[in-house]
């Protein structure tokens, strides 16, 4: 049931409301970062998708072309400095600005460093 009156006056922006706006969103290959890729395109924004599986982000900035969204791919490892700078100036690059990140990818190491494991042990 729709609780709006009839009088309402009720205005919807079809743009989304990224439009206009450039984001940059890492581990976007797959999982929730893909996702997120899809809604943000959905609703407007130019999006540079990062990750380390070429394939994986060629494939979605070609589906997300496809269904009328910007996106562009840049293969990078969030762990490196350089490839996070060169991601971000592809979006700057392309879209002529950089409004927001959407910081998904994931790195860890299976054991705690040594030096974080003596530093923990003091406390």
């Amino acid at each position: 049931m729709d609780v709006r009156g009839s009088n309402d006056n009720v205005t919807t922006d079809h743009r989304g409301i990224l439009a206009g706006k450039s984001v940059l969103i890492t581990g976007a290959s797959s999982g929730i970062g893909a996702a997120a890729a899809r809604l943000f395109a959905r609703e407007g924004a130019s999006v540079v998708l990062t990750a380390r599986r070429a394939e994986r982000l060629s494939a979605l900035a070609e589906e997300i072309q496809a269904e009328g969204g910007t996106a562009t791919s840049v293969v990078a490892d969030v762990t490196r400095a350089q490839d996070v700078e060169r991601a971000v100036s592809v979006a700057v690059e392309r879209y002529g600005r950089l409004d927001a990140a959407f910081n998904n990818a994931g790195y860890g190491e299976a054991q705690t460093p040594r030096h974080l494991t003596k530093a923990l042990a003091a406390e």
